[in-house]
């Protein structure tokens, strides 16, 4: 059970006590804090289930959403003045009230409320970022996860590139010969099409 004045926006939760889901969601369902609900009952709503109430009593918090620093990215989940929603904006300042700050869409400071609702996401440095696979015709590659950009593929299916379309490409595989469109961060490169042994 959590206490609502202790959970935070960006929260990792994990459903441990399921009440009236209408089938949307089952013990041991992992989700993230969207925003909160206070009407007659207190309660969060998730991201991955829109406008869905879920009570403290139902869930527990296994990961604390991570604390704004300067130079960390936020984004909004809604229009509010000055700012736009989805859009990512630098922490330029937090003041001695831990207020923080961005510039807005005229570049001017901005002091962010307390009522506006937002994800913090912590940039990554370059030595972290893994290089893209830029596909060629002829590679060798893995398949990633299961139904990758909406194909037939399985997770750990391996096939051949066969078409590629600006940023999408097909891969041919035991599953997949029609419905088999991806992009570069659903499959891993296994052989180069230049290192094939049986390239010739």
């Amino acid at each position: 059970m959590a206490k609502i004045s202790e959970v935070k926006i960006g929260d990792t939760i994990k459903i441990t006590d399921k009440g009236y889901s209408a089938g949307l969601y089952k013990n041991g369902d992992v989700f993230t804090v969207e925003s909160f609900y206070s009407g007659l009952s207190e309660g969060v709503i998730v991201k991955e289930l829109s406008d869905i109430f879920i009570g403290p009593d139902e869930f527990e918090v296994i990961q604390a959403a991570p604390t704004p620093q300067v130079g960390d990215i936020v984004v909004f989940n809604g229009n509010y003045c000055y700012l736009t929603e989805g859009k990512p904006y630098a922490i330029t300042h937090i003041d001695s009230d831990g207020i923080l700050m961005v510039d807005d869409d005229d570049g001017d400071e901005l002091a962010v409320d307390d009522d506006m609702v937002f994800t913090v996401f912590k940039p990554v440095s370059m030595a972290d970022q893994k290089p893209v696979y830029v596909p060629q015709i002829g590679d060798i590659v893995k398949v990633n996860e299961t139904g990758a950009y909406n194909s037939s593929h399985k997770e750990g299916d391996i096939g051949e590139v066969v078409e590629i379309d600006r940023v999408t490409f097909r891969v041919n595989t035991a599953s997949a010969t029609i419905s088999n469109w991806v992009k570069a961060w659903h499959v891993t490169l296994v052989t180069k099409a230049e290192d094939r042994a049986d390239n010739v």
